[in-house]
């Protein structure tokens, strides 16, 4: 019960923070944490590269060495060849191989310690495989000066071949190659699997990284739409209804301290302002229209009284009609009397 408590109070925690936020912060937000993504799996993959790029070049490294190990022992036997060729026939042109195992050998060994220079117990072997070699040599050439030589020639030449000092020379040298060759065998396999775990590494951090991004920036797309799209749809919807007159709509719940939250408490307080002004309206549109009944029942009286006055009038107009007429007849009745009255004058007089 206690963790479900915690739970509910650290989601309301955090949706709290989230609706705090502004809109452009969210939105920043979103692009910062792609832009975080991107720039980690990037980080991990040029690493990984990078490595991988060191361990083949440490491969191609220790062939190198082998190589030139193979060498050595390719220029050792080839001195050899010529030297026993030379010793048997005597003639100079079997000392060709000889010749120029002498100036390649010495080469292979100054390229093999520029390679394993950072490796002292490859440059220790190097020491002895160097002593080895050295020895090798002058016991070649001296045999080769003792078949020259007229007076000793081919006999002395073979007393020093069966001492077996240049095989001994030659098995020790072979035995410090092979030394060497294990250890940078060794070292290619070692480095060879840590190219492919290095390998393995760039693609899994490829493939884990594009789809841990995909779902995070998905997820923060989900987000932004519900918090931003959403609300806005909400507000489009609200204003369109108000905007067909219909103010009976419920307020739109900000939950949030950003810009749409604010533009919702805003939107709010603007339907309450014309709710209330609607209602003003409503009221002082019973008082016109009681003031309108008022006036036309005083217009009705005023009518009223007008037709009776009119009435009136038509009566006092037809009296000074009539009286109009009684004075033409009494004016007519009073010439009459006039005439007679002259008429009895002149009669009288």
């Amino acid at each position: 019960m206690l963790t479900t408590q915690n739970q509910s109070m650290n989601h309301s925690s955090r949706v709290s923070f989230w609706n705090r936020l502004s809109v452009g912060t969210k939105i920043g937000a979103g692009f910062a944490l792609a832009l975080a993504a991107v720039v980690v799996i990037g980080s991990v993959s040029y690493r990984s590269t990078i490595k991988l790029t060191e361990t083949a070049d440490w491969v191609d490294h220790s062939h190198k060495v082998i190589e030139s190990l193979e060498g050595v022992i390719s220029d050792l036997k080839d001195a050899e060849t010529g030297q026993r060729g030379f010793l048997l026939t005597g003639d100079e042109h079997y000392l060709e191989p000889y010749n120029i195992a002498t100036n390649a050998v010495h080469q292979k060994v100054a390229d093999l310690r520029r390679l394993t220079q950072d490796n002292p117990n490859q440059q220790r072997r190097l020491d002895d495989l160097d002593t080895f070699i050295r020895s090798k040599f002058a016991e070649l050439k001296q045999t080769i000066e003792l078949r020259k030589d007229e007076t000793k020639g081919f006999e002395e030449a073979l007393k020093v071949v069966k001492t077996d000092v240049g095989k001994k020379f030659m098995d020790d040298a072979r035995k410090v190659i092979a030394d060497m060759e294990s250890e940078e065998t060794g070292l290619l396999k070692r480095r060879s699997d840590e190219a492919q775990v290095s390998a393995k590494s760039t693609i899994y951090t490829i493939v884990i990284g594009s789809a841990s991004s995909f779902v995070l920036l998905s997820l923060i797309a989900i987000l932004i739409t519900r918090n931003i799209a959403n609300r806005l749809g909400k507000i489009t919807v609200a204003a369109e209804r108000i905007g067909k007159g219909d103010l009976r709509g419920e307020k739109l719940e900000s939950g949030s301290r950003d810009e749409i939250g604010q533009l919702a408490d805003v939107f709010n307080n603007m339907v309450e302002s014309l709710k209330n002004l609607a209602g003003q309206i409503l009221s002082v549109t019973a008082n016109v229209n009681s003031a309108a009944q008022e006036i036309m029942a005083s217009t009705q009286q005023q009518a009223s009284s007008t037709k009776e006055q009119a009435a009136t009038v038509q009566e006092v107009t037809s009296t000074m009609q009539e009286l109009t007429q009684s004075g033409s007849e009494i004016g007519e009745r009073a010439k009459q009397v006039a005439a007679a009255a002259e008429a009895t004058s002149v009669a009288s007089r």
